[in-house]
């Protein structure tokens, strides 16, 4: 079962049973029957919404880290890809960032246990991510989009508690 804190829009997971990734876009809470966290997504086989309780992690495994970018160290004995590095021990998946010191760099110990796809996609956008915020309308067949905020907070802080600025300062407008 995965905790509802953890999950993000973007994140891939298991629904149930099916061993077809599905993609989280939207994430709420409902007090229809009774108070839980409900989660909407899609994958290549259907769209759903469903309650948390229902999605399962995708675990992580040497060729999924291939899978998402991640390159095979065999000096280290481990997966990198920019400043983050992960390494498998037996059943337990460490997380490692890297920091640029002089010509090199070092390895820090993040103390971060990262077992499933979802955690580690939180990992990578906390560290390299940046937050937009798009206003859209669409009416069904064209899409307008008035604006384009960025967030000045570190990526992960809720929209509704953060600065955004408009025009972006670091995204280009053609983005």
């Amino acid at each position: 079962m995965i905790d509802a804190r953890e999950l993000k829009i973007g994140n891939y997971v298991y629904l149930q049973s099916s061993k077809t990734p599905c993609r989280i876009t939207e994430i709420g809470y409902s007090e229809i029957e009774y108070p839980r966290y409900e989660a909407s997504g899609r994958s290549s086989e259907a769209v759903f919404r469903t309650y948390v309780d229902n999605l399962k992690p995708i675990l992580l495994t040497a060729q999924l880290l291939l899978n998402c970018g991640f390159v095979y160290n065999a000096i280290d004995d481990c997966f990198d890809r920019l400043n983050l590095r992960i390494r498998i021990l037996g059943n337990s998946i460490c997380a490692f960032i890297g920091f640029e010191v002089g010509l090199g760099k070092e390895w820090h110990d993040a103390n971060i246990e990262v077992k499933s796809l979802h955690q580690l996609q939180n990992l990578y956008f906390a560290l390299t991510g940046k937050e937009l915020e798009v206003d859209a309308v669409c009416d069904g067949k064209d899409v307008f989009i008035p604006r384009i905020m960025e967030l000045v907070e570190r990526t992960g802080i809720h929209s509704g508690d953060s600065i955004s600025v408009y025009p972006t300062f670091s995204v280009s407008q053609k983005a």
